[in-house]
Order: structure tokens, then C-alpha cells, then sequence
């Protein structure tokens, strides 16, 4: 029934700033321990982790001033650092390195029970419908992802209660601006991504998607970057469908026309006088 979820690394327009107390690991492929020192001395006087994907390995140094030079000191990189590295590597690979975009692999199902749903009788699952804003359970609904997330094994990593709260930070995230993000595959195609919060030290929502297009979270999605835009359901997507003008409804988006059972719909959606209005052909 419930199965893996996948992250991968991805630029977001959001402002969050590292922890003064978490460490930052910086990359040194295929090293020697001398090698591995001078990356250490590049980063000025403190405490720095210097990493090799290639063999697995992390190491901790004490950068110092001493007679106007500077001099590292390397030490074993702690047992929760070591696990985070890990972690990490586990879920990136060979992506540690770069800034590649590519996701680690393809979408994967989860089932988890939507919010009010009557467990002894009819199942009702999650789908990309119950995220949005404009749905009355989507704070629960997020909520059940991110503890879903927070509760994950391959995401254990990320428990920061052994490290007193530190989280490893890798170079190419050191700001925060590039954090891992989990998509999570529902039945029927939908899905749903959340991103770590480093600061907040939990996974928020970011966006969902139908199978088709993404979620609208207010009227003004109803009309990509305010121009006429067009939604196309086959009758085969009648759930989908039927979500679409729900939401349509839920951001007071006027709806002109109704869907012929068992034929295509397109919506198009544009704006008007007294506001965003669809007209189904």
C-alpha cells in the first residue's frame, strides 16, 4: 500500500537563512587527506566538515590563527553528523555535487487518509484536491503530509533531537534557498510537493498537482499570469474535472455552461467585469 517518496534539490523565491549553530560540509571529490585540509583553510577560522561522496567519507576541522597562519586540525566528524551525511548522500547521490534538477527517480503512491474520513466504513484518500487553499480540510491535509514526511525512515536523518538541533548543511545549500523537496504521488497521477524548512525545522507544502494541471489555490490561478487560459478534461478525468469547478466555485469564479455526460470539457477562463469567469464548450 504505501510506498517511497522521492526528493530531489530545487531553487525556491523563499528567504530562509541558516541556523548559526548548524555546520556546513563543503565538497572535495576524490581527495587526499592534504587536499581535504585545504579545503578547510579556504573557508577562514572555525569549525568546518569537509566531504568526499566518492568514498563516503566527512571529516571535521578546527581552522585556527596561530603566528598569522592559518592551521587546520582535523577531528572525526561526530556520529549524528556522519548519520546526516549519510542521509543526504543516500537520498542525492551523485546530485551532491551539482545542481542538477533531475528527480532520483519517478513518482511514487502514498495512501493516507483524508481528513474526515470514516475509516470503519469508506475510505476516503488524500488527493492533490484537498491541498488547496481554497478547500475546507487543506490545513489538515498538509498537516498529514508533513507528519507523514517528519515520521518517514528515509527521512529519519533529518530528527535533529540527537544533534541538539544542529542539521549538516551541504555547500550548495548552505543558505537555505536550496532545500530538499518531496514529491508525493497519490492515485490517478496526483501529487504533491513539500519542502524541508530549515528553520522551522519541518516540511511545508509547496504546490499540487491533478495529473493534469496544478491546483489553484485563488481565482486569480483560474488565469495563468491574467491571460484567457484554457483547461481541457476528457471524460475519463471527470474527477478531476468535477474538483476543478469545485474549486472554480469555492474562489467565487463564475461558471458558464455545465459538462455533457460522458463527453470532453473545456473550460476557458478568463477575466471579466464582475471578476474571473470559465465558460465550458
Amino acid at each position: 500500500m504505501r510506498r517511497l517518496l522521492w526528493l530531489l534539490l530545487a531553487a525556491l523565491p523563499m528567504t530562509a537563512t541558516a541556523q548559526a549553530d548548524d555546520p556546513i560540509a563543503y565538497k572535495c571529490y576524490y581527495c587526499t587527506p592534504a587536499e581535504m585540509e585545504d579545503v578547510a583553510l579556504l573557508q577562514g577560522v572555525g569549525q568546518h566538515y569537509v566531504y568526499d561522496v566518492s568514498g563516503l567519507h566527512i571529516v571535521g576541522f578546527n581552522v585556527a590563527l596561530q603566528g598569522g597562519i592559518l592551521v587546520a586540525d582535523p577531528f572525526p566528524a561526530e556520529e549524528w553528523v556522519k548519520k546526516q551525511f549519510i542521509g543526504f548522500v543516500q537520498l542525492y547521490g551523485h546530485h551532491l555535487g551539482g545542481r542538477s534538477l533531475e528527480p532520483l527517480g519517478s513518482f511514487e503512491e502514498v495512501y493516507l487518509y483524508a481528513p474526515g474520513s470514516d475509516h470503519a466504513r469508506v475510505s476516503q484518500y488524500l488527493s492533490s484536491e484537498h491541498f488547496s487553499a481554497l478547500h475546507p480540510d487543506h490545513r489538515a491535509a498538509r498537516q498529514t503530509v508533513a507528519r507523514f514526511l517528519a515520521s518517514h525512515p528515509v527521512l529519519g536523518f533529518l530528527d535533529t533531537e540527537a544533534s541538539g538541533g544542529r542539521l549538516l548543511r551541504l555547500e550548495l545549500n548552505k543558505d537555505g534557498d536550496r532545500p530538499p523537496i518531496a514529491t508525493t504521488g497519490f492515485s490517478g497521477r496526483h501529487f504533491a510537493r513539500f519542502f524541508y524548512d530549515y528553520s522551522a525545522r519541518r516540511w511545508e507544502y509547496l504546490a499540487a498537482h491533478d495529473g493534469l494541471y496544478g491546483v489553484q489555490e485563488k481565482a486569480d490561478d483560474f488565469v495563468v499570469d491574467g491571460q484567457p487560459t484554457t483547461f481541457n478534461y476528457r471524460w475519463l478525468d471527470s474527477g478531476e474535472r468535477d474538483a476543478f469547478m469545485k474549486r472554480a466555485a469555492r474562489a467565487g469564479v463564475s461558471m458558464i455552461g455545465t459538462p455533457v455526460l460522458y463527453k470532453d470539457a473545456m473550460f476557458l477562463c478568463e477575466r471579466a467585469e464582475e471578476g474571473v469567469r470559465c465558460t465550458v464548450n
